[in-house]
């Protein structure tokens, strides 16, 4: 038997098991049934599909932090990070995101700011708080959500679409697993989620994002099972 062909089990995987730590690998023992094999392929298709949807979060982000940036510079002008107004219809603990986001920005470069705040900041930026704002701009910020549905249900979907993007983001970032113990786990969803929320702000960049999908960068996710 090569080396190549050989199990897994006879390539150190105890060895591994230390390396990657208990608490962590144990989560997919516990998925895979104790079966030690069956734990690895899990960890390394885990990794594939997390390595798929950099590019897809990447366009997300942008898309969803350059929309919300273009509306406040409308309501507040282009320097809303230091604008007293802005800063006073913040709860304290976004303030204090913001806060840390001005550190160390010399000028009123917004551009610097808007790159240096959390997804959760924007993700709190079309939360109930900013209703009356969103009814006015929300079609400015995202041209191409569905016109049969209001502007506060519109708010509320793209609210709670960018929630569990950032769920699933932060759980890439942080190296997490990803796929879910309950076997319900969908990354097709997740990606159609991550094409949708993008088409919203723009159709040209939605149609760039999916001509990945013809190259092959999304075959981890889209072949899960």
């Amino acid at each position: 038997m090569t080396r190549e062909n050989r199990p897994l089990t006879s390539l150190g995987v105890e060895e591994f098991r230390k390396f990657l730590s208990s608490p962590r690998f144990d989560k997919y023992l516990e998925f895979a049934n104790d079966d030690l094999e069956e734990a690895l392929r899990m960890y390394k298709q885990n990794l594939d599909i997390s390595f798929a949807f950099q590019i897809p979060l990447h366009f997300c982000e942008i898309a969803i932090r350059n929309a919300i940036a273009e509306t406040f510079s409308k309501e507040y002008k282009s320097d809303w990070p230091w604008n007293k107004d802005f800063k006073d219809s913040l709860y304290s603990v976004h303030r204090d995101s913001l806060d840390s986001a001005l550190k160390g920005v010399k000028g009123k470069v917004t551009g610097k700011v808007v790159a240096n705040l959390r997804f959760v900041f924007w993700e709190y930026m079309l939360a109930e708080r900013y209703s009356e704002l969103w009814t006015r701009e929300i079609r400015n910020a995202f041209p191409n959500l569905p016109k049969k549905i209001d502007s506060d249900k519109s708010r509320r979907q793209l609210h709670n679409d960018i929630y569990k993007v950032r769920i699933l983001r932060n759980k890439i970032a942080h190296h997490e697993r990803i796929i879910e113990g309950t076997r319900e786990f969908n990354p097709t969803a997740d990606l159609r989620r991550i094409f949708r929320l993008v088409y919203w702000r723009s159709s040209a960049a939605e149609k760039w994002l999916k001509s990945f999908e013809r190259d092959g960068y999304f075959s981890a996710i889209l072949e899960y099972k």
